[in-house]
């Protein structure tokens, strides 16, 4: 597999956000949080953002704290113990498709359905990576990854932090 170059991934993280900005709509449908069908041009009514950002922090609070255990045993490993760094890796990857698929089952209006989309190909892009770098021979090569791994979280910041405004919800502290 072909290891995604710096600048690539940076380019596509910023594709993947200027159009989930672009295609938020000014309007949102929507009572019902399982499936909304207010008419276009209503606003979505507080009591659905409320559910839907309660739904949202249900699957994103412990996905970010499974990442925040997962990069402390890499951090802590990645110098000296290429197995157990690599394991930690892996297990990001496991959490970031758990959380990625909880994301995608939730029913959200369109212009935050987009958000979504995007936020789940970043972190798809994100785990092609942080996968590569698992598949390392060594830590020399483990640590090559560091950069690019690190660019890609931060990319993810951009979806989490439009979708966490247009849920009311208070910006991330630190994931």
């Amino acid at each position: 597999m072909a290891r995604i170059g710096g600048g690539l991934a940076i380019t596509l993280v910023t594709i993947l956000a200027a159009g989930c900005a672009a295609s938020r709509p000014t309007a949102a449908p929507g009572p019902a949080p399982s499936r909304p069908t207010s008419p276009a041009g209503s606003a979505v009514p507080s009591a659905y953002v409320t559910a839907l950002a309660d739904t949202y922090m249900g699957i994103a609070l412990p996905a970010n704290h499974s990442l925040d255990v997962e990069v402390d045993g890499y951090t802590d490993e990645e110098h000296s113990d290429l197995r157990a760094a690599e394991a930690d890796l892996r297990a990001e990857v496991a959490t970031i498709g758990v959380f990625d698929r909880q994301l995608g089952q939730i029913h959200f209006p369109p212009g935050m359905a987009a958000t979504a989309r995007a936020l789940i190909r970043v972190n798809q892009l994100r785990a092609v990576l942080i996968d590569q770098q698992a598949r390392s021979s060594s830590i020399t090569e483990l640590e090559s990854f560091d950069s690019q791994h690190h660019a890609l979280d931060a990319s993810v910041e951009v979806p989490v932090g439009i979708l966490r405004r247009d849920l009311r919800l208070p910006p991330a502290s630190d994931s």
